[in-house]
C-alpha cells in the first residue's frame, strides 16, 4: 500500500578542501521494487539513486576550476570542431 509517511534525510557534515572538488550523492534501497522490476521469485532489483555533480568553489572564484583541462574532443580522425 501506498505510505502516507514523508521521509527525509538532512545531513551536515565538513568537508575539507585543497582545491576545488565535487560530491555526489548515493542511495542504496533495501526494498525490492517488484512487482514494477522484477518479481522476488527469479530475481530481485533493488532501488539506487546517484545525483549529478555538485561542484564545489573553494578558492570562491566563481566557478568551478578543474584540476586538468579538458581534452579535445575527438570523432574517428577528425576533431570535432563547433562553429
Amino acid at each position: 500500500p501506498p505510505s502516507e509517511n514523508v521521509l527525509r534525510f538532512r545531513i551536515e557534515t565538513d568537508v575539507h578542501l585543497k582545491r576545488d572538488s565535487w560530491v555526489v550523492a548515493r542511495v542504496d534501497g533495501d526494498r525490492p521494487l517488484s512487482p514494477v522490476v522484477g518479481d522476488q521469485v527469479h530475481f530481485d532489483v533493488l532501488p539506487l539513486a546517484i545525483t549529478n555533480p555538485v561542484f564545489l568553489d573553494h578558492d570562491h572564484n566563481g566557478q568551478y576550476d578543474a584540476p586538468l583541462s579538458h581534452g579535445p574532443h575527438r570523432v574517428g580522425d577528425e576533431d570535432l570542431l563547433w562553429p
